[in-house]
C-alpha cells in the first residue's frame, strides 16, 4: 500500500516487521511477516516518536511517544504505559534480563535514565542519548554530542 511507513523494526528472530504508518492523519501500528504477507493492524493510533526495541527473548516491545514509555507483548496485548520524570523519553531499550529500561530523556540537556520496567526506581545516570545494554547487562553504551563512552551499570 502507499502509506508513509515509519519506525520500522524487525523482530529478534527475523520473522516479523513492526511499523507505524501515516494514513489520513492517523498513525496505526502494524505487524507483518518479514516477507510482507499477513499484515495485521495492532492499534488504530499510536503516536510513535522514537524507536521500537525488543526484549531479548522477542516476547515484548518497548517504544515511546512524546510523554511516555510503553511496553507490550508482540501480539499487541498487555500494553502498559510507563510514566517518566523526563520530557520526551526516547530511544528506549530493555535489559536482557527484562527488568530495566534505558532511555534518553530531555529536560534542559539530553540525559540517559534507567528505570525498572514497572516504572519504579528511575535514575538519571549520565548526559547523552541512544543508550544500549551490553549483553551481560553490566555496561551501558551511549552517544553524546562530542563523546563516545561506556558507563558502568550498577544494581
Amino acid at each position: 500500500n502507499e502509506y508513509a511507513y515509519t519506525h520500522l523494526a524487525v523482530s529478534p528472530d527475523g520473522t516479523k516487521i513492526y511499523f507505524s504508518a501515516y494514513i489520513d492523519h492517523s498513525r496505526p501500528f502494524f505487524v507483518m511477516n518479514s516477507d510482507g504477507t499477513n499484515q495485521i493492524q495492532l492499534y488504530d493510533n499510536i503516536d510513535l516518536k522514537g524507536f521500537i526495541s525488543f526484549s531479548s527473548d522477542g516476547s515484548k516491545i518497548v517504544y515511546n511517544d512524546y510523554y511516555y514509555l510503553y511496553i507490550m507483548n508482540t501480539d499487541g496485548s498487555g500494553i502498559t504505559q510507563i510514566e517518566t520524570s523526563s520530557y520526551h523519553p526516547q530511544f528506549p531499550t530493555i535489559s536482557h534480563d527484562g527488568k530495566k529500561f534505558l532511555y534518553s530523556g530531555s529536560s534542559i540537556i539530553d540525559s540517559i535514565y534507567i528505570i525498572d520496567t514497572n516504572g519504579a526506581n528511575e535514575t538519571m545516570i549520565h548526559e547523552g542519548f541512544g543508550p544500549a545494554f551490553s549483553p551481560n547487562n553490566n555496561k551501558i553504551a551511549f552517544s553524546g554530542y562530542y563523546f563516545y563512552e561506556t558507563y558502568d551499570y550498577w544494581e
